[in-house]
């Protein structure tokens, strides 16, 4: 009777939310920003076409948009539903690996009220990567951790083909991935190599895989020449006003010359494309081109207090931010845009810092507990993995940040839930038994000869 009244509520919770999400403009979602349009003419080619792997945008979002023939709406109706079906799936593995009910189901709550929020929600209205790319995020995390608590050769695999359908999906993708997720799957795989050989060949088979999938994801980059324009973007607003940063990068290659520092202070767009049209910026082009984008992922480690203080500035901002000016078909007016804290993601630099502190002790009560250490590792793993990603989208173009911080933010909120939850169930797990273990343990008088008599008994 229980699971079927779940089930039952369930059910119309998700019905509730897709008619509040959706019923007030369905069925006309008319598309008004460029990148929309970009999107739906890579989706024209298909992925029968050649072209369609190295063309102006990742292949994630168009391959959505060409099964469903490039109609809006129902692009919007498939990533509606790939949406609710991802924390779906998150709140499923969560709750079964969580012994106290009660953890459970706030967990659960703290995941809807993420899932419902107008900053996260009303990307499904539009026809752009950004719904397609977070639900996948929370794909990944869903399927990690349910190999992270039941290892198994499928698990393991699900959890790559997760992973590699959230790469394709953005570019800002990969790095994080590279950088954290493979090379932690790889060393897990080598220090259980011995005594779980099938498992271990599933990660690094999939660690492999996955490489090969980054590096198509970097070459299809480079071949459209679609990495160029947040290049331009820093170069004007973020690289030249900063002096420091402007003689590291002419240091490396970058042109300069009197038509480079006029562009100080604007972007790709500005003054008619001039970065991508005047004539006595030709050089400057080229080197964008060619090895512009390396220097630019060197600049991320070696200039990296330069980007950090630049993240640090801004990240008020953008927490604070609600993405109004993306909201076309005013999704904040339906769904609830002012949950009370810390229901929602963090909105102040004190909450994001109070939700890392938190979730850093649950990692730590979750490696006291043997049983769960691997989990500890899968959410130490992914939390490094958001803040990479926080770090990479911010820094990755000057020009609509807040929008490419939207997946990691939420990334971000994800993993506190899960990783707070189950460090607050194993609390709760390690009081348990150390209160049966107490009860086990039989009362002796001290100064009974007989207790003296046990422990010997007991040592032997």
């Amino acid at each position: 009777m229980w699971p079927q009244f779940v089930r039952c509520s369930v059910a119309l919770l998700v019905a509730l939310y897709l008619v509040r999400l959706l019923g007030a403009a369905w069925p006309h979602y008319p598309l008004t920003f460029p990148d929309s349009f970009s999107f739906l003419k890579v989706a024209r080619n298909g992925p029968l076409h050649p072209s369609f792997y190295f063309d102006e945008r990742p292949i994630g979002f168009p391959l959505l948009a060409w099964s469903v023939g490039r109609s809006p709406s129902l692009i919007v109706v498939a990533q509606s539903l790939l949406y609710v079906s991802a924390f779906y799936a998150l709140a499923r593995v969560l709750t079964r690996e969580l012994s106290s009910r009660v953890i459970g189901f706030v967990a659960v709550v703290f995941l809807i009220a993420l899932a419902i929020e107008p900053r996260n929600s009303m990307w499904n209205t539009l026809v752009l990567s950004e719904s397609v790319s977070n639900s996948f995020a929370v794909l990944t995390i869903a399927a990690w951790l349910r190999a992270a608590t039941r290892p198994s050769r499928s698990t393991i695999r699900w959890a790559w083909l997760a992973t590699a359908a959230w790469v394709l999906a953005r570019d800002s993708n990969v790095l994080p991935t590279m950088i954290v997720l493979v090379p932690t799957a790889v060393v897990i795989a080598i220090v259980v190599r011995n005594r779980e050989h099938r498992i271990a060949r599933a990660l690094l088979s999939g660690a492999v895989i996955l490489a090969l999938v980054c590096g198509y994801a970097y070459v299809a980059q480079a071949a459209s020449h679609r990495n160029i324009y947040p290049l331009f973007n820093n170069m004007g607003t973020r690289i030249l006003p900063d002096p420091a940063l402007t003689k590291w990068f002419v240091g490396q290659g970058m042109p300069m010359n009197d038509a480079v520092r006029a562009r100080t202070g604007h972007n790709t767009w500005d003054d008619n494309e001039a970065f991508l049209r005047a004539p006595d910026l030709a050089r400057t082009r080229s080197w964008v081109k060619g090895p512009g984008s390396r220097v630019f992922a060197l600049s991320l480690v070696v200039r990296a207090p330069d980007w950090w203080r630049r993240l640090h500035h801004d990240l008020p901002n953008t927490l604070a931010y609600k993405d109004d000016a993306y909201d076309n078909f005013h999704v904040a007016d339906r769904l609830s845009n002012s949950m009370t804290a810390p229901l929602g993601e963090p909105r102040t630099s004190g909450g994001l810092f109070a939700g890392i502190v938190l979730s850093a002790g649950s990692i730590a009560l979750m490696l006291i507990e043997r049983r769960r250490r691997l989990v500890a590792i899968f959410c130490a793993a992914m939390l490094v993995s958001t803040f990479v990603d926080v770090y990479v989208s911010y820094a990755g173009d000057s020009v609509e940040f807040q929008r490419h911080l939207v997946g990691p933010l939420l990334r971000v909120s994800v993993m506190f839930v899960v990783t707070i939850a189950l460090g607050a169930d194993t609390a709760v797990r390690l009081v348990r038994e150390r209160r049966v273990a107490k009860r086990l343990v039989p009362e002796t008088d001290p100064g009974d000869p007989s207790a003296d008599a046990a422990k010997s008994e007991e040592h032997v």
